[in-house]
């Protein structure tokens, strides 16, 4: 398949997930990421009526699937879905936030980037590396923002229940986040936190 016929083919949300011609797969899919979110236990179920507690930040943000065909030599090999926070929606919470609290009690951009290497040093650590002779490797973490801290004595952040994942006789209740998901504007900064 073409890129392009891959990209017309993902699911933009649940719903076209639900109704496409591989929807087993996707629910699979769904069903994997949801079963990482209990294995590290990045949630805490609660009612709607629940006292969101005030540390210093709440927030009450939007979520949603993600979804991915990963491929290799231009075919289809598995299927990625991921529960995200809306980024987006936690970034206007935070302006909003500033306006009414002040610059003080909103998260600042040091608290939400996290620390990487700037071009130039990577450069040079890979052209050390071709003239000592020596092997580069890179790895990955899977779900790694799942496996970070979030602290609530700092801010509490909730996410709706994943559609098609509600817990029955709990439809409704909200998710209070114990870890970072993959779209908070800090997922990163906390995971670096986490294992700095």
């Amino acid at each position: 398949l073409a890129i392009t016929d891959i990209e017309r083919r993902t699911p933009k949300n649940y719903r076209q997930a639900c109704n496409a011609h591989d929807k087993d797969q996707w629910r699979a899919a769904m069903q994997r990421e949801f079963d990482r979110f209990k294995k590290y236990n990045a949630y805490t179920l609660v009612p709607p009526d629940h006292p969101l507690h005030n540390p210093i930040e709440t927030y009450v943000i939007r979520s949603v699937w993600k979804y991915r065909y990963k491929t290799k030599n231009g075919k289809i090999v598995s299927l990625k879905a991921r529960y995200c926070a809306d980024g987006a929606h936690m970034k206007e919470q935070i302006e909003q936030r500033k306006k009414t609290l002040g610059e003080d009690l909103a998260l600042t951009p040091d608290k939400i980037t996290s620390p990487s290497a700037d071009m130039m040093t990577t450069k040079l650590l890979v052209a050390l590396a071709a003239r000592l002779h020596l092997e580069i490797h890179s790895g990955d973490v899977p779900s790694a923002y799942l496996q970070s801290d979030l602290d609530s004595t700092k801010y509490a952040i909730y996410i709706p229940q994943p559609p098609g994942f509600e817990e029955p006789g709990k439809e409704g209740w909200l998710m209070l986040l114990n870890s970072a998901v993959y779209g908070l504007v800090n997922a990163g900064n906390l995971w670096y936190e986490t294992y700095a």
